[in-house]
């Protein structure tokens, strides 16, 4: 750890800690993956929050987040405030990563958290291997890391406030979809057999977000049958039903149609 960092934070952090006035917060996440995904790069916000002191006046902050080191690997952590600090220093950890910052040195520059606001953007990647398809949660979890270890704290008025810490978690799965609406508008009618032709015959389309959606007669294949299928059981009496999952749901086929977004 660099003498630049630690003597940055020894500077607004010397005097005594008050109260728990501000909270960390880590949120849950989601991530739609199924077995034709093999890694995955994402970015998670870090927020602060002070529902104790709404319009405290904070001059920086340090924290720390852990995670399972044989699930994920930190790549970056980029500062997301909307101005350039004085002092921002990031350490990436075998199983978490560490930050700080000071606002400005002489003052005038200052943050209140009335509202979660995000402060930190923090860019991960899943160890190869790790993603099986099947449900996987992984912790993620404030502490202190480094050596020496960097205190979750908001520096107010030249001293540092221990934060209430709200840990969260990333959650990855297969996720759950509906088939046939492929527009992702939760309703399946005949603008969705408009979007399957125009992926498939009009250049440049953009395809659904998920495509098991597109998979309107489950062949785990996405081709113009999807479309006659889906007009017919729109229009044809005694037309075969759309294949589960009508509502929103987990699709009953293992295929490899990848699905990156999917229903609530």
């Amino acid at each position: 750890m660099s003498s630049r960092f630690v003597c940055a934070m020894l500077l607004l952090c010397a005097a005594p800690v008050t109260a728990q006035d501000f909270t960390f917060v880590c949120s849950d996440f989601e991530f739609q993956v199924d077995s034709t995904i093999d890694q995955l790069e994402f970015t998670l916000p870090v927020h602060i929050w002070g529902p104790g002191a709404p319009m405290v006046d904070s001059q920086g902050f340090s924290m720390g987040l852990a995670h399972d080191p044989t699930a994920l690997n930190v790549l970056a952590v980029d500062f997301a405030l909307p101005f350039t600090p004085d002092f921002f220093q990031e350490f990436l950890h075998v199983g978490g990563w560490s930050a700080g910052t000071i606002y400005a040195f002489l003052g005038g520059v200052f943050v209140t958290f009335p509202d979660p606001v995000a402060v930190l953007d923090v860019t991960y990647e899943t160890v190869p291997g790790y993603l099986t398809g099947a449900t996987q949660v992984l912790e993620l979890t404030f502490d202190e890391l480094g050596v020496p270890p960097v205190e979750n704290v908001v520096v107010v008025a030249g001293a540092g406030s221990f934060a209430a810490l709200d840990h969260g978690s990333v959650t990855f799965g297969p996720g759950s979809f509906q088939r046939g609406d492929l527009n992702a508008d939760t309703v399946v009618d005949i603008s969705d057999a408009v979007a399957a032709l125009s992926v498939l015959f009009i250049p440049e389309t953009d395809p659904p977000i998920c495509m098991k959606s597109a998979d309107v007669n489950d062949d785990s294949n996405f081709d113009v049958s999807d479309a006659v299928f889906l007009l017919s059981s729109l229009f044809v009496f005694g037309a075969p039903d759309i294949p589960e999952p009508t509502i929103c749901g987990v699709d009953p086929t293992d295929d490899v149609l990848p699905c990156a977004e999917g229903c609530l």
